[in-house]
């Protein structure tokens, strides 16, 4: 049977989780994929990155990180591109705004700062398929880690829930990693087996090395299937 991953190119955009806070670089369900694949795989997540610009500009922005980092020029052609977010802009009071915010902007014709959480993944959208017409997107959302409310009284839940509408809206696939998956991160002190959907690094609430080894196989499935 023909391989339909070996030797492709991937990137991963995200956070901390697409990152893998504290862990080795080999570690990440991505950094997994690629090498039992072959394939070209980047891992552009950075921890504590939001996908939107917040109230209070943060370098670790990702909407600006895809315009200007991750290039044509850098990657002539990608097969795979992943765009995990949302668990940075509820603590940094990132409104979610509209699922049509952005629509139509895309590469480097965005002017201004993107403030909100949907205009952002709009423009990130728009980006790769301007970019990389050929490429596969995959959004992921945030799993279950925090139940904290943000000064503008957001909670993580409506990042998700933000994400699977845009994804829904853009004919984008989506995995979604808080309803679907089950994995639930707010008790980091309790958790148990990774029968029990409930690991983490620390008490900040990551994947621990265990996770990623079992997430990668079922992130691998989602890949063949878009």
């Amino acid at each position: 049977m023909e391989n339909r991953r070996e030797g492709k190119t991937i990137i991963g955009l995200g956070d901390s989780l697409m990152y893998g806070y504290k862990l080795d670089r080999d570690k990440p369900w991505i950094a997994i994929l690629g090498e039992k694949h072959h394939m070209d795989w980047h891992n552009y997540g950075v921890n504590g990155s939001t996908c939107a610009t917040p109230p209070e500009d943060d370098p670790k922005v990702m909407w600006r990180r895809l315009r200007d980092e991750v290039t044509k020029e850098k990657h002539p052609h990608v097969d795979y591109f992943i765009i995990q977010g949302g668990a940075n802009d509820r603590n940094k009071n990132v409104p979610v705004g509209r699922i049509t915010d952005r629509w139509n902007d895309h590469d480097d014709t965005v002017k201004g700062e993107i403030h909100t959480f949907c205009g952002s993944l709009n423009y990130m959208i728009n980006t790769v398929k301007t970019r990389w017409p050929g490429a596969r997107i995959l959004m992921m959302t945030n799993y279950r880690r925090r139940d904290a409310v943000s000064e503008i009284g957001t909670v993580d839940q409506d990042y998700v829930d933000a994400m699977i509408a845009v994804a829904r809206n853009r004919n984008v696939p989506v995995m979604d990693n808080y309803y679907s998956l089950g994995i639930d991160l707010r008790e980091p002190a309790a958790a148990g087996t990774v029968t029990d959907h409930a690991w983490a690094v620390n008490t900040e609430c990551h994947l621990s090395e265990e996770a990623y080894r079992w997430l990668a196989p079922i992130y691998e499935q989602r890949l063949l299937e878009i």
